[in-house]
């Protein structure tokens, strides 16, 4: 007899929950389901759990039966199962596939960044980390690294599995392109993929995936978008028997993008509600044809059922479908800098139909734009931004995913950052509240957020019926105190979910500075609590210290702030709080020049002081000089000037300070007419403008 059976097991979950009196959760039900294995040498099976990923704390030996049900749970942790067969000699059989009790996972793909492999990384549903699973391409993950996630039920068992689409490979010769990962719903290693076009293998390589429904038969089909120099292709797949099976192409119907980028960025979901999901494609940078404008993305419809079984005789067809429309997004600037579009899909506002969330690449601001598919278009919902103005300015790119982490029917946002965004993933609501900031979720290690920081997020499931109620997460209270003889106003106060991260606020008010946090944050930088504990900070607020400004005149003129305080003139000293800039303006008196200022500033633009200490400033001015203006004409008539001094005729001279800016006027006498300037100075027949900065002459010339 052998001492280790050779089989899996398959595990399902039924969830039903126990109230107490007072109508709240008391405990959870749990019941296990799972498959019977076909050897005479099973006397009975052992659940294993625990409350982390394949780390079992608890086990129970439950008979030769193949259900149990848990009774007494805590229905504010989240549970892991696992089970084994049990022989008649007391030997055991390998762990079956592991189940956990939450109704979702959230899922980010991250880089490769120094001597960290490329990875994904999953918290559960209470936003607490869960579990980091390898990219499975040792190869690739020294190379590149990057990986893009997409989740969705392959296999028919209402569990979502993993598709890990690659970064380009091509940099490093022989390495196979056009490859993607696929991982079971427990994270396990399930199939390899590659593209069918090994030209674009060898050229690029790099993988987009989508999961969906696209025929309406209820089993969900797999596509593989290409990256640049991929003309627009999509291919589309199958899993059937555990193998991956190819069943033909799509394609954007663009000749001029294809050729120019090619990159298409695949999307899946029910836009209209008929049970067969949609195609959403966006497209890579265009930016500089004029040609292919960007900020532009394609809709299409499913697949019949009997264009999909066609397939199958020819697995490198082109599939025909409807086009539906053309969308652009409503931001003209960005669609002329950049245009990338990377969209998502899911019922946000619970009507039964998709919308679609599109994200934006690089100089995007951080930006998504959501639209709502009406009678055959697109309508803009909204313009939701990411709540980090740095990282907004900085890159701006977003990654979006959809999913329903209340359990009402409504999808929320997920909104992954690229590089530069520290391992951040914001959540927004759904749009009954108007897609609200929510919260954001930190993932890597302190060394990748720092080195790279980019996330492709996805969202999970990990139960058919994706509607059952949660159990209640454990909440913590967040203090947020005032102290110090100073004033000014906090925020951030509140009762915040298990796991949470929340950045208090601090503004002083005038007179008054920030001197720093104490508590659960220190220092004068920004405080990042994360919440695993009730806590409290204080934000601590000091009178401020005031400094005097004493402005020096040398020459005449006069000086005066933009603020109140300096008019120098009669007042030359104020009085300003530590911290102010105090913006100083020269004023030379007639017949004078504003040469410079000493001290404090110096050159002979405005003044800007920063009030950090008692300073002094010296602003001096000169006498202007003067410069003589001599106009020459023939006769025939008279030249006049503003300001006055010239009447040319008898004075045809006239010195003016430096700078001064002397209108010239000609006159003619009668039967004469003006004819033309000369001299340099001015041409033609209006009005002379000289300016005084040199000795200047002037011709007038008049005719009959």
């Amino acid at each position: 007899m052998k001492n280790h059976f050779d089989f899996s097991l398959k595990v399902s979950f039924l969830f039903i929950l126990i109230f107490s009196s007072k109508a709240v959760f008391s405990a959870q039900s749990y019941v296990l389901e799972w498959d019977p294995v076909d050897d005479e040498r099973v006397s009975g099976y052992t659940i294993y759990y625990g409350e982390a990923p394949r780390q079992y704390d608890h086990s129970l030996d439950v008979g030769n039966q193949t259900s149990f049900t848990f009774s007494d749970l805590d229905p504010n942790v989240i549970y892991y199962f696992s089970v084994k067969a049990r022989g008649n000699d007391g030997s055991e059989s390998g762990f079956s596939n592991e189940l956990t009790s939450g109704s979702f996972r959230y899922v980010v793909g991250g880089s490769a960044l120094s001597n960290k492999s490329g990875w994904i990384e999953v918290a559960d549903l209470n936003r607490l980390f869960e579990q980091e699973v390898p990219v499975g391409w040792a190869e690739y993950n020294a190379l590149n690294g990057e990986a893009r996630v997409a989740t969705g039920d392959l296999d028919g068992d209402g569990r979502d599995e993993i598709v890990i689409g690659f970064g380009q490979v091509t940099t490093q010769p022989g390495m196979p392109g056009g490859r993607f990962q696929i991982l079971d719903d427990d994270f396990s290693h399930l199939l390899w993929g590659q593209i069918s076009w090994p030209d674009y293998n060898t050229a690029n390589g790099e993988t987009y995936p989508a999961i969906g429904d696209l025929d309406g038969d209820g089993k969900n089909e797999l596509l593989i978008g290409l990256g640049a120099g991929g003309q627009g292709l999509i291919q589309v797949f199958r899993v059937e028997n555990g193998a991956l099976a190819p069943l033909g192409w799509t394609a954007i119907d663009w000749p001029e993008y294809n050729q120019s980028n090619g990159a298409a960025r695949p999307a899946v979901g029910d836009l209209d509600g008929d049970g067969r999901d949609e195609i959403v494609i966006g497209l890579g940078p265009v930016a500089g044809r004029a040609d292919i404008p960007g900020g532009t993305f394609f809709v299409k419809k499913g697949f019949d059922s009997a264009a999909l079984a066609a397939a199958s005789a020819d697995r490198n067809q082109l599939l025909v479908e409807e086009e539906l429309l053309l969308g652009d997004l409503s931001w003209a600037e960005y669609a002329g800098q950049s245009g990338e579009t990377r969209p998502a899909i899911g019922d946000m506002n619970g009507d039964g139909s998709a919308e679609i969330v599109m994200g934006l690449g690089k100089k995007g601001g951080g930006n998504v734009e959501i639209f709502d598919y009406r009678s055959a278009a697109l309508v803009s919902m909204a313009w939701v931004g990411v709540d980090w103005p740095e990282y907004s300015a900085l890159n701006g790119e977003t990654r979006p995913a959809v999913g329903d982490l209340d359990a009402d029917g409504r999808g929320e946002l997920i909104v992954g950052l690229g590089a530069g965004g520290n391992g951040i993933v914001e959540l927004f609501e759904d749009a009954s509240n108007q897609f609200s900031y929510a919260q954001s979720m930190e993932f890597g290690s302190d060394e990748y957020q720092v080195g790279n920081g980019g996330l492709w997020p996805a969202f999970k499931r990990e139960r058919a019926d994706g509607k059952a109620v949660l159990p209640p997460t454990a909440t913590y209270p967040l203090k947020v105190l005032k102290a110090g003889a100073g004033s000014g106003t906090v925020g951030g106060a509140g009762t915040y979910a298990v796991g949470a991260t929340v950045s208090p606020t601090a503004k002083a008010a005038s007179g008054s500075v920030f001197a720093g946090w104490s508590g659960a944050c220190s220092g004068k930088d920004l405080c990042t609590v994360k919440m695993n504990a009730a806590k409290t900070v204080t934000a601590t607020f000091k009178v401020a210290p005031k400094y005097t400004l004493t402005v020096k005149r040398e020459g005449s003129g006069t000086v005066a702030s933009q603020s109140t305080g300096i008019n120098c003139g009669s007042s030359c000293k104020a009085s300003y709080v530590s911290g102010a800039n105090v913006t100083l303006t020269p004023k030379p008196a007639t017949g004078h020049v504003f040469s410079g200022w000493s001290g404090g500033c110096s050159g002979t633009a405005k003044c800007v002081v920063a009030m950090s200490a008692a300073k002094t400033v010296t602003a001096t001015f000169k006498v202007a000089p003067k410069y003589t203006l001599t106009v020459k004409h023939g006769g025939g008539g008279t030249i006049t000037s503003a300001p006055i001094g010239i009447i040319c005729g008898s004075d045809c001279k006239e010195p003016y300070f430096s700078g001064t800016s002397v209108t010239l006027t000609p006159k003619p006498a009668n039967g004469y007419v003006f004819a033309s300037w000369s001299g340099g100075v001015c041409s033609g027949m209006g009005n002379c403008v000289v300016k005084m900065n040199a000795a200047k002459t002037v011709t007038a010339a008049f005719k009959r």
